[in-house]
């Protein structure tokens, strides 16, 4: 039997790897959750696989310009999970601002956007730039405008936190 096996070694070497290959050619080389397309769970409230890769990213470029030719493999490695931490801080804070009643309105978003300095290059806010920069950074308006209502319900949290932590002199030197 085992002088057959060594035999025919060869061909079951063969099936094996052609097996493994087939596999990976319909489930993918991800981790499963990728699959799934959830990074994290908070409380209930998923945070995708996407939502992570943009994270990464757009904090993976602010490092690089940042830092220029000073930017390592290693700080890139460290990214990720920084990105993931930050998603989920600000999932607790959103979550958090929800429980207690603070809003943002679909007004106070529109005012921001017409705020931002890249959608009014002449002052005043344009359309085309905003729908330009969606279509560059490849997101929809509807994403981006939840991600600033995120945000900036983040800010009114973190506002109220601010004006109801007393800190006095001595306690800042002490820290």
């Amino acid at each position: 039997m085992l002088e057959q096996m060594r035999k025919h070694m060869n061909w079951i070497m063969w099936i094996i790897l052609i097996l493994v290959i087939i596999s990976f050619l319909f489930f993918g080389i991800y981790p499963s959750d990728r699959g799934r397309g959830e990074a994290a769970t908070v409380n209930g409230d998923v945070i995708t696989a996407g939502e992570l890769d943009r994270a990464y990213r757009n904090m993976y470029e602010s490092y690089r310009q940042i830092f220029k030719d000073k930017f390592t493999d290693a700080m890139a490695k460290t990214l990720r999970q920084q990105a993931l931490r930050d998603l989920v801080q600000n999932r607790l804070l959103v979550q958090e601002a929800s429980r207690i009643g603070l809003r943002v309105s679909d007004e106070e978003i529109q005012a921001a956007i017409m705020r931002t300095p890249a959608f009014a290059p002449g002052g005043r806010f344009d359309k085309a730039a905003y729908d330009r920069y969606l279509d560059y950074i490849n997101v929809k308006h509807s994403v981006f405008e939840e991600t600033q209502r995120e945000f900036m319900l983040k800010q009114k949290i973190e506002r109220i936190i601010e004006d109801t932590v007393d800190v006095t002199e001595d306690e800042l030197k002490a820290a």
